[in-house]
C-alpha cells in the first residue's frame, strides 16, 4: 500500500518523514537530509572530507511544519522544492533519473555551497521494511536504495568536488513513520567496491521489541543479505562524547558481521 500522510488518523504530531541522500567517494562526500517531523522540520547539508578528517554541517530548522515541506509520497517518483531564506534545494525524480540542485549561502561561514548532481538507479533491488512498534499506533516504514550511478559536482567557494560513476556512489534512505519523539538510534551505511565487488549496507541499532525485525541489510554484489541485531562500538573522548570520524567497530549477534580484532 502506498504511503499517504492523510491516511494517518492518530499521532499526527508524531509523523516523521525523511529523505536522506549520501553521495561520496574515498576522498570526500556530501549528504543532504530533508526531514519533516511535524512539530519541526529541517534541511541539513554536510560536507565530509575523509582526507582531512573534517565535517562541515549547516542545518536550517523550521517549526510546526506538519507536512508543509511536502516531501514525496513515494520513493519511486516525485519532486521536492524548497526556496526560502538563504537556501534553494530542488530534487526532481521522474522514476529513472534524480537531479539534485542546491545552493546555500555562506555554507562554512564565508563561502557559498552549490551542487548539481544526477543520480540513476543501476540496481532495482532495495530493502523495504515496515516495522510495527510496541505501541500498535506507531510504525516505521523505510526503504534503503543502495546503488545509484553518480554524475555531477559540488562547490564550496573555490573548491570543486567532482563525482563520477568511476569512483563515486550514492544511496537514499527514505523513511515515513509515526514514532515517539526521542529515539536513541545510531545508523551506519555505505556503498562502494570491496575486493572487486559492489558492496552496500544499512545498519541501525534499533530492534523491534516484539518481532525482532530490523532494517539491517548488506547488499553483496547487488544481492541482499538480512542482518539481525547490530551493535556499535564508537570511540569516545575523555568526556564521553562520541568521536564519529574515528574508526567504529560494528558486529551483529547472528555473526554475519564480525568485529575486526587487532
Amino acid at each position: 500500500r502506498d504511503y499517504d500522510r492523510r491516511d494517518i488518523r492518530m499521532g499526527k504530531n508524531r509523523i516523521k518523514e525523511s529523505d536522506y541522500y549520501y553521495i561520496g567517494n574515498s576522498r570526500y562526500a556530501i549528504s543532504i537530509n530533508v526531514s519533516d517531523y511535524s512539530k519541526y522540520g529541517f534541511i541539513t547539508i554536510s560536507l565530509i572530507d575523509y582526507e582531512k578528517n573534517e565535517v562541515i554541517t549547516r542545518n536550517l530548522k523550521k517549526v510546526f511544519t506538519n507536512g508543509k515541506l511536502k516531501l514525496p509520497k513515494s520513493s519511486i517518483n516525485g519532486d521536492f522544492v524548497f526556496n526560502e531564506d538563504n537556501i534553494t534545494l530542488k530534487i526532481t525524480n521522474n522514476g529513472i533519473t534524480r537531479k539534485i540542485i542546491c545552493k546555500l549561502d555562506k555554507f562554512d561561514g564565508i563561502a557559498d555551497f552549490e551542487c548539481e548532481i544526477e543520480l540513476q538507479i543501476v540496481n532495482r533491488d532495495s530493502s523495504v521494511v515496515a516495522l510495527p512498534l510496541k505501541n500498535k499506533k506507531l510504525f516505521r516504514y523505510t526503504q534503503f536504495i543502495p546503488s545509484f550511478k553518480v554524475r555531477g559536482s559540488a562547490r564550496v567557494g573555490g573548491r570543486r568536488l567532482s563525482f563520477s560513476e568511476l569512483d563515486s556512489f550514492a544511496i537514499l534512505i527514505w523513511e515515513r513513520s509515526v514514532t515517539i519523539h526521542k529515539l536513541n538510534i545510531i545508523k551506519s551505511f555505505m556503498s562502494g567496491i570491496h575486493n572487486g565487488k559492489k558492496i552496500a549496507f544499512n545498519f541501525s541499532n534499533e530492534l523491534n521489541d516484539e518481532t525482532n525485525v530490523t532494517e539491517n541489510v548488506i547488499f553483496d554484489d547487488n544481492k541482499p543479505v538480512k542482518i539481525n541485531e547490530i551493535n556499535f562500538e564508537i570511540p569516545t573522548n575523555e568526556k564521553g562524547k562520541m568521536i564519529l570520524m574515528n574508526d567504529w567497530k560494528v558486529f551483529s549477534n547472528d555473526k554475519k558481521v564480525l568485529k575486526k580484532q587487532k
